[in-house]
């Protein structure tokens, strides 16, 4: 695994989804995910599930084939092929990792269910024969951070299928108060579920968030922006927003966005391209509001 650049995660429909359930794959989930001891960046995950329908995938990114329509010069292609796959995918069976209890998880042998369990709270070589705990504050920061990656894997086929998942996914985000970065292309979405994408995406802010990217473009309204403003985390450090082409953001929607940035944050980077409404003193409002902070 220490080798390895991505996970492949098969999921079946008995259970369903069964390696949830199991604690040594919940284990190597935790860390090939959320180890805090590697130097590595986080697994890419592909997701394959078998269904009475079929097989389908969810991948981080395009899958080779998709990547080849990209090159060969048709970006939206791809990424409406992309938006097809995720739109098919059984999402009901991925949504139980983001209620996945690493401490209610099974094995075969009792002897490995004790020991991992025992391994996770930190308990040390002679102790891992004991009873593990039944709760355990590892266990819920584990079960948070598993849950808010599975939550960001299914966001997208949650949106796109308007599914009752989108609330647990933003519970699951909003649960994971670990969490220090997240970032969000809702550009990528067909245009009439970006605005359930964005109420999804305010409403699973984790609140001590420290850097947050958000990329939308074309289609942000001033109540959108307003909603975001009210939802900016007091901790953030680092905020980017990408709203090129956005002509529908008025001079009114800066000044408030302004007004909430939290005084925590020290860099700001923000793209407001070919939006016509917004006037040169806006972006003063915004820059006094920064100069005032520091």
């Amino acid at each position: 695994m220490c080798l390895a650049d991505g996970l492949l995660l098969i999921l079946d429909n008995v259970g369903p989804a069964m390696p949830f359930q199991r604690v040594w794959c919940a284990y190597e989930l935790l860390m090939a995910f959320i180890d805090e001891d590697s130097k590595k960046e986080p697994l890419l995950l592909a997701t394959v599930a078998h269904t009475q329908a079929g097989t389908f995938v969810l991948t981080d990114g395009f899958t080779d084939a998709e990547t080849i329509v990209r090159d060969a010069g048709f970006p939206g292609d791809a990424e409406a092929f992309t938006s097809l796959r995720e739109l098919c995918f059984p999402i009901h069976v991925l949504g139980k990792g983001m209620n996945l209890r690493l401490q209610e998880a099974q094995a075969t042998e009792e002897a490995d269910r004790r020991h991992i369990l025992n391994s996770v709270v930190g308990k040390q070589q002679h102790e891992l024969d004991e009873e593990p705990p039944r709760e355990h504050e590892t266990y819920t920061k584990m079960n948070a951070q598993l849950g808010s990656r599975f939550a960001l894997a299914c966001f997208g086929p949650a949106i796109m299928k308007g599914s009752d998942q989108r609330l647990g996914v933003a519970r699951a985000l909003s649960a994971d108060r670990w969490r220090r970065q997240l970032v969000l292309d809702i550009t990528k979405l067909l245009r009439e579920r970006q605005v359930a994408a964005f109420d999804v995406f305010v409403a699973g802010l984790p609140k001590d968030l420290e850097h947050l990217s958000l990329f939308w473009k074309e289609f942000v309204a001033i109540s959108s922006l307003t909603a975001l403003a009210e939802k900016l985390p007091i901790s953030l450090q680092q905020l980017r927003l990408d709203f090129n082409g956005c002509r529908q953001i008025i001079n009114a929607g800066v000044p408030a966005l302004a007004e909430k940035l939290p005084i925590s944050l020290q860099q700001l980077e923000l793209k407001f391209r070919d939006c016509s409404q917004i006037s040169n003193a806006s972006v003063v409002a915004l820059t006094d509001k920064m100069l005032i902070s520091l």
